[in-house]
C-alpha cells in the first residue's frame, strides 16, 4: 500500500524501484471537467514512458457515490462557540492595546489571524474557525477602521483589506484544522492496527474451527465497535454466533429474525455481499459478507448497520482481517481433513492386523478339529481317547464361538450398535467361566486363581466381561514362556460395593 499526495509520482517511483514492466489501471466512465488538470494516466505516461500502461474502463459503473461534505460530518458544539468568542474578545483587547500604542492596522490584522489559528486549534472541525474568520473582519471593521464603531469604511482600500483578511484567516486555519484532525485520527489508526496485529496472533494460536470463528467475531466487534454475527454451516443449516452489547430481546427479534437469516442464507449460497449498504436486500439491518476459502464460502459475517461511517483505512483493515480469517479457516479445514485421513489410514492398518490375527486364530482350532475328526473316522481308538478327542473338539468349538462373538462385538462397537446390559455379578464366577473356556489350551501351563477373601460383586455385562477375561487369560497362556509353568489370576477388592 502506497501513501502520498501525488498518486502518479508514488506509482511511478514504485514501478521504477520494482522494475515493473506493465501497469494495469482502472478508469471510470465519468466525464472529466473542462478545467481539470491531467489525469493519473496522462501523468504516468509522462513520468514512466518506457512502461506499458493498460487502462481498463469500468463500463458497469452506472452511479457514483458523491463525496460527503466535510461540514455535514461536523458536530456543532456551543462550548466551542464560547471559546471562539473568548478568543475574539481577547484579540480585540490586544488590538485595542496596539492601537493605543500607535501600531498600524497591519499589526492588528496579524493579531486577528493568530486568533483565528488559536480558534482552529481549540475547537473541533472548521465550523467555528470559519465563523471566526467572518466575525474577525466585522470586529476589525467596527473597532479599528474609520469611522470607528460603525461597519462603514471610508477608505476605498478597506474592502480589499477585509477580503484579504478573511481569505488569509480562512486559509491559515484550514491546515491547522486538518493537522488537528490528523492528530485525532492517529490514535484511532494505531488502535485499529493493534487490533489487526492482535487478530493475527489470536488466529495463529487458534487450533480449532470454533476458536478461529470466536477470535474473528471478537476482533471484528472490537475493530468496528458494533454488533457482529457469524453464521457457521452445521448440518445444512447456518448457526449464528452473536457478539454484541445490545439487549437479547432486540437481537432475537430484530437481528436474528427470519428475514435476516434468509439474507445470510442467500449470501452463503451465492457467495456475494448483501444486506445494508448494498443493492441486494438493502432493507436489512445487517451488512452480510461471505468469508471464503479457496473454492467455497466457509462462514458468513454480518455487521450491524448503525449508520457509522467507515473510512477507507478502517475498511482496508476489515478486509485484511476477513482475509486472514478465511486463510485460517481454510488451514483449519485442511488440518482436520489430514487428521481424518490419518485416522482412516490407521483404522485400515488396524483392520488388516485384526484380519491377519483372526485368520491365524481361526486356522489353529479348525486344523485341530479337522485332525481330530480324521482320527475318529480312520483311527482305531479306545473309549478314553475318543472321549478326549470329543472334549478337544468341544473346547475348540467353544473357542471358535468366543472368537466369533468378539468379532461381532467389535463390529457393533464400530457401528455404535453395541447394547450393554449391566447386572450384578460375582466376579469369581465370571473368572471361573473364563478359566474353564481356556483350560483346554493350557497344555504347558497351570492356571492358578487366587480368589479374594470376600465375595466381590461387580455391575457389568456378564457376557462381554467373560469375553474380556477369556481374551486376557488366553493371551497370558499364549505369550508366557514355557519355562514358567504357572499363570496366576488374582482377585483383589480395592473398593467398597
Amino acid at each position: 500500500m502506497l501513501y502520498g499526495n501525488d498518486i502518479a509520482l508514488q506509482i511511478s517511483e514504485y514501478a521504477r524501484l520494482s522494475q515493473v514492466t506493465k501497469i494495469v489501471i482502472g478508469r471510470t466512465v465519468r466525464k472529466r471537467g473542462r478545467f481539470r488538470g491531467p489525469g493519473i494516466i496522462d501523468q504516468l505516461s509522462e513520468t514512466v514512458p518506457t512502461i506499458d500502461i493498460y487502462v481498463i474502463p469500468d463500463q458497469s459503473t452506472t452511479y457514483y457515490l458523491k463525496r460527503e461534505s466535510t461540514l455535514q460530518k461536523e458536530v456543532f458544539h456551543w462550548n466551542d462557540g464560547f471559546k471562539a468568542l473568548l478568543v475574539i474578545f481577547g484579540v480585540t483587547l490586544v488590538g485595542g492595546l496596539f492601537a493605543y500604542l500607535g501600531f498600524n492596522e497591519s499589526n492588528i490584522i496579524v493579531v486577528y489571524l493568530l486568533g483565528v489559528l488559536a480558534i482552529a486549534m481549540l475547537t473541533e472541525g472548521r465550523i467555528w474557525s470559519s465563523i471566526a474568520s467572518v466575525i474577525s473582519v466585522l470586529v476589525f471593521n467596527y473597532f479599528f477602521t474609520k469611522p470607528q464603531f460603525s461597519l462603514q469604511a471610508d477608505d476605498s482600500g478597506y474592502p480589499f483589506t477585509f477580503v484579504f483578511m478573511f481569505v488569509a484567516a480562512f486559509v491559515s486555519s484550514t491546515p491547522t484544522t486538518k493537522l488537528k484532525a490528523r492528530d485525532l485520527q492517529s490514535p484511532k489508526k494505531a488502535y485499529r492496527t493493534d487490533v489487526l496485529l492482535e487478530t493475527s496472533l489470536r488466529l495463529q494460536k487458534a487450533s480449532s474451527y470454533s476458536e478461529i470463528v470466536d477470535a474473528m467475531g471478537h476482533q471484528v466487534k472490537k475493530l468496528l465497535n458494533t454488533t457482529v454475527i457469524i453464521y457457521t454451516p452445521e448440518s445444512k443449516q447456518l448457526i449464528p454466533t452473536v457478539y454484541s452489547d445490545l439487549s437479547p430481546d432486540y437481537i432475537h427479534h430484530e437481528l436474528l429474525s427470519e428475514d435476516e437469516r434468509n439474507v445470510a442464507q442467500w449470501v452463503y449460497i451465492n457467495n456475494k455481499r448483501a444486506g445494508a449498504s448494498t443493492d441486494t436486500m438493502s432493507e436489512s439491518q445487517m451488512a452480510y459478507m461471505a468469508i471464503r476459502s479457496t473454492d467455497k464460502v466457509v462462514v458468513v459475517l454480518a455487521v450491524h448497520n448503525d449508520h457509522q461511517n467507515i473510512d477507507p483505512f478502517l475498511r482496508n483493515l476489515l478486509v485484511s482481517l476477513i482475509n486472514e480469517g478465511g486463510i485460517a479457516l481454510e488451514k483449519a479445514a485442511l488440518d482436520a481433513q489430514q487428521h481424518h485421513d490419518a485416522l482412516v489410514i490407521e483404522q485400515e492398518k488396524l483392520r488388516s492386523t485384526i484380519l491377519r490375527t483372526i485368520s491365524h486364530d481361526l486356522r489353529t482350532p479348525l486344523t485341530t478339529i479337522l485332525g481330530n475328526v480324521d482320527l475318529l473316522q480312520h483311527g482305531s481308538l479306545d473309549d478314553g481317547e475318543i472321549n478326549r478327542i470329543y472334549t478337544d473338539i468341544k473346547n475348540d468349538g467353544i473357542w471358535l464361538m468366543d472368537l466369533i462373538e468378539n468379532i461381532l462385538a467389535m463390529t457393533k462397537i464400530d457401528n455404535d450398535n453395541l447394547i450393554i446390559q449391566f447386572e450384578g455379578e460375582v466376579l469369581e464366577d465370571l473368572i471361573a467361566e473364563s478359566v474353564h473356556r481356556v483350560s483346554g489350551k493350557a497344555k504347558h501351563h497351570t492356571i492358578l486363581v487366587d480368589d479374594a477373601e470376600d465375595v466381590v460383586l461387580v455391575n457389568v455385562d456378564s457376557k462381554l466381561m467373560i469375553q474380556v477375561f477369556t481374551n486376557l487369560i488366553d493371551n497370558a497362556l499364549k505369550y508366557t514362556p514355557k519355562e514358567h509353568k504357572s499363570v496366576f489370576v488374582s482377585i483383589t477388592k480395592t473398593w467398597k460395593w
